[in-house]
């Protein structure tokens, strides 16, 4: 069985949906969501049967976000390997920033700076977030980077040398020219579960199968359809992942990141590995 872990916006759907269509087995959302059902109950509105074939008895993965849902699905269930899907910080904080319910963000400056609580919530400003990052966002954008790297810190230090475990690159993921080859070798982790006829089916036609999976709707958070979300504006989205405020912050926590890990994490087998991929965000002119 898989952890299948990711920081949101990163893919989780789109994975769990490929490896429930290729293995016939489900995959739970995050336990402590009881909205967070399995890929196979959503609706989809390109092809609602496309995952029929999908045994209900059968329990492939569990969904994870953060270091404890991970570490408590490990502990609660036979975790053989974690899938850890990973985004470019820059690119998967801004999402999830953009993509937050008014209510979520509510609740964490009410915990972090009581002040100014609901104030995003009563501000016109709540859906266009270009072009700069708020002095008030900073801390909710320094809360997301440490759950990011707390989740692949454990991986590299721990969950890596689990039997099926593998890194998921997302933008080799996403990618037309890298999303085959990126997807044969993480399920070849999987082979003795695959159903080989599906597994060709879905390579036969995987562009289908993206598409396929974005037009499911019935999830636990409704995504870019959500009405509770920031904005629905990709431009606005995309501008605020380029403003050069967001970027100063993301970069100063990696750098911050490649530090601790080379004065903690030197003689860890994972060292390099970890180095080299936070050194690879790294902003260069």
């Amino acid at each position: 069985m898989l952890a299948i872990a990711s920081f949101p916006r990163s893919g989780n759907h789109l994975y769990r949906y490929i490896l429930e269509y290729v293995t016939g087995q489900f995959t739970q959302g995050i336990p402590a969501n009881k909205r967070d059902i399995p890929i196979f109950n959503n609706i989809f509105e390109l092809q609602p049967d496309c995952l029929s074939h999908v045994d209900r008895s059968k329990l492939l993965g569990i969904k994870c976000h953060t270091l404890g849902q991970t570490a408590n699905a490990i502990t609660n269930y036979q975790i053989t390997g974690v899938h850890i899907i990973v985004r470019n910080p820059y690119n998967a904080i801004a999402s999830h920033i953009c993509n937050a319910s008014r209510t979520s963000l509510q609740q964490f400056y009410f915990r972090k700076k009581n002040k100014i609580a609901g104030y995003i919530v009563s501000s016109k400003y709540t859906r266009n977030l270009v072009p700069f990052l708020p002095i008030y966002l900073e801390d909710y954008t320094k809360d997301s980077f440490i759950k990011w790297s707390q989740l692949l810190r454990s991986y590299y230090e721990n969950w890596m040398y689990f039997d099926d475990s593998h890194l998921i690159n997302y933008e080799n993921l996403t990618n037309v020219s890298g999303r085959k080859n990126e997807l044969i070798s993480s399920l070849a982790k999987i082979k003795k579960e695959i159903n080989q006829e599906k597994y060709n089916s879905f390579f036969a036609d995987i562009g289908l199968h993206y598409k396929i999976s974005s037009s499911g709707k019935d999830r636990a958070w409704g995504g870019i359809r959500s009405s509770k979300a920031l904005t629905f504006d990709t431009k606005s989205q995309d501008a605020f992942s380029k403003s050069k405020a967001f970027i100063d912050v993301i970069e100063s926590l990696i750098i911050d990141e490649v530090s601790y890990c080379k004065e903690n994490l030197k003689k860890h087998p994972g060292y390099n590995q970890y180095l080299d991929l936070l050194t690879s965000y790294l902003k260069t002119e």
